[in-house]
């Protein structure tokens, strides 16, 4: 629902301010024309979501085909390519006004990590890949954190954090801050040895909540998403049960609970929340959240992902399971060894999809439901908000919120609060 809302807010403020700056336009074109010969538009090939290749546009600031003069695709501000009118509209960021026409053509969102270079995403490293999986904005929060300023593996890395933390608010926070930015003209221009993307050696610190079974299943997909080339560094498990800290769990130690991320030293600390109950995975998460922690996605590197599917931050997708076509998962979704999701299907946050479950295409499937072993849900159906579908049952038709059900075909049981 975020995500449509997202999508609206982008076609009806986008449509809103191309009607409302239609006269500057008018006056841009005409100063570009009147300056230097050349097109008004600067088209450039860029990576956007999951790596799809788009033709993002601009208002022309510099002299025509200044690629292949002076520095390249380094600018810097005595830079002698750009033109009188590219200046001013640099310092206003006015050049950027045509991507309003990516956003309502759905290349690009308002708000979003900025859309890179083709040759600069061959060189991300796994982690940096994350940054993908969210629609390029026109601004975005490494842009008001230091714009140009930055270098690029400190720009990624905040990119990074947009997508893993990434909510309406955030958006609407990221919009305010950006006039800000603008006004004062801050990071423009980047120096050379910033511009340049140096590959990044740093592993992230992983840290499993919980301590049970899902934890220790999430422990060995997370060791084997670690081979041909490591990822994380396991540093143990976090458990409320105060007499098993210290403990050993697969020769990792429980750290303790929550209070060690208070008093731990250690730095680039990610979490991944690995229990089975949904309400407990909230709690959890919800803990997680006050210390400003950070979630890992973990996909085994046997599963199978479409490019067009979206993930959501504390996802694990464990080996063998097919994620298709234009599938949505949630936040903190828990997807076992051997399922199926469907094209188009969608499920929402703290669901746990238990092994060999087959979602078909269509379905949705509502927050903290329980997806049975071996379980069958046919296209097009709905499970509502904290159902429970029980192993081996067949669902031919919408299941309620609250319920349990069972069988073949699958019949309601009972209240699944219980369950919960």
């Amino acid at each position: 629902m975020a995500l449509t809302a997202k999508r609206i807010i982008d076609i009806v403020v986008s449509s809103l301010l191309l009607f409302l700056c239609s006269p500057l336009w008018v006056i841009i074109i005409l100063l570009i024309c009147m300056e230097s010969k050349g097109p008004v538009l600067f088209r450039q090939k860029r990576v956007g979501l999951n790596g799809k290749v788009f033709t993002i546009y601009k208002f022309r600031t510099m002299v025509n085909n200044a690629a292949g003069l002076g520095s390249g695709l380094l600018i810097d501000f005595k830079d002698t390519r750009i033109t009188q009118v590219g200046k001013w509209l640099r310092r206003f960021s006015l050049d950027e006004l045509p991507q309003l026409v990516n956003v309502i053509k759905g290349d690009m969102s308002l708000v979003g990590p900025r859309p890179t270079l083709e040759y600069q995403v061959r060189q991300y490293n796994e982690r940096q890949k994350i940054r993908l999986k969210a629609k390029p904005g026109i601004t975005g929060w490494a842009q008001v954190n230091g714009r140009n300023s930055l270098s690029w593996p400190e720009r990624i890395e905040l990119d990074i954090w947009y997508v893993e933390n990434w909510s309406l608010l955030l958006d609407l926070k990221i919009a305010f801050y950006t006039l800000g930015v603008v006004i004062q003209g801050e990071g423009i221009y980047a120096e050379k040895e910033k511009f340049l993307l140096k590959p990044s050696n740093r592993l992230d610190n992983l840290v499993i909540l919980g301590a049970g079974g899902v934890a220790r299943e999430t422990l060995q997909y997370a060791l084997d998403s670690n081979i041909p080339v490591r990822k994380f560094n396991v540093l143990g498990f976090i458990d409320e049960i105060a007499e098993n800290h210290g403990k050993q769990q697969h020769n990792f130690p429980v750290l303790g609970d929550f209070r060690w991320f208070e008093q731990s030293s250690e730095e680039n600390i990610r979490v991944l929340c690995a229990v089975g109950s949904p309400s407990l995975k909230e709690k959890f998460v919800h803990q997680a959240g006050e210390l400003n922690l950070c979630f890992a996605t973990i996909v085994h590197p046997s599963a199978v992902v479409a490019q067009t599917a979206r993930l959501g931050r504390g996802v694990v997708v464990g080996p063998g399971s097919v994620i298709t076509s234009d599938a949505v998962i949630g936040n903190h979704v828990f997807i076992h060894y051997n399922c199926t999701i469907g094209h188009d299907a969608f499920i929402e946050d703290y669901t746990t999809v238990l092994p060999g479950a087959n979602i078909s295409g269509n379905v949705r499937i509502g927050s903290h439901v329980y997806v049975g072993a071996n379980s069958c849900v046919l296209q097009n159906l709905r499970l509502g908000d904290k159902s429970v579908i029980g192993a081996g049952a067949v669902v031919t038709r919408d299941v309620p919120a609250n319920c349990v059900v069972a069988g073949v075909p699958a019949k309601e049981l009972q209240s699944a609060r219980e369950y919960d």
